[in-house]
């Protein structure tokens, strides 16, 4: 049996466990985070109709989730609001709001990390991932 290695967070903001190493690209005031309509309207495909189906099945198979409430969210239809997920998952913490929260299109906040990464930026915005600067 392999032993397990114990890490002991020293700075809980900043301490990085992650084998990856990522140089994040400079978000600044010269990031575009709004692109043109058929950028939107590819965000769109990619977003509600080829991720949605994985999103579903994936949190119905591996996690047996079931969202409680979730009609709430038709009293803000025509607002904004915001839904606050706990980053404890890799992969699932950023798809689990959106499956609450389909048909409606989600916005969500990461790192620069993620839209640095090669090959998958495109992507991740096209997820409508906007940055936060740290």
């Amino acid at each position: 049996m392999e032993a397990k290695k114990v890490i002991y967070y020293e700075d809980e903001l900043n301490d990085e466990f992650s084998e990856a190493k990522i140089e994040p690209r400079i978000i600044d005031e010269n990031y575009r985070y709004n692109k043109n309509p058929l950028w939107d309207f590819c965000s769109l495909i990619v977003q509600n109709i080829v991720s949605m189906p994985i999103k579903v099945l994936y949190s119905k198979i591996k996690f047996r989730l079931k969202y409680i409430g979730k009609e709430n969210f038709k009293k803000c239809k025509n607002t904004g609001y915001f839904i606050y997920g706990n980053h404890t998952q890799a992969f699932a913490d950023t798809f689990i709001p959106s499956v609450a929260n389909y048909p409606k299109r989600n916005f969500l906040i990461v790192n620069p990390e993620n839209v640095s990464m090669k090959g998958m930026k495109t992507l991740v915005e096209m997820l409508r991932s906007d940055t936060n600067s740290r």
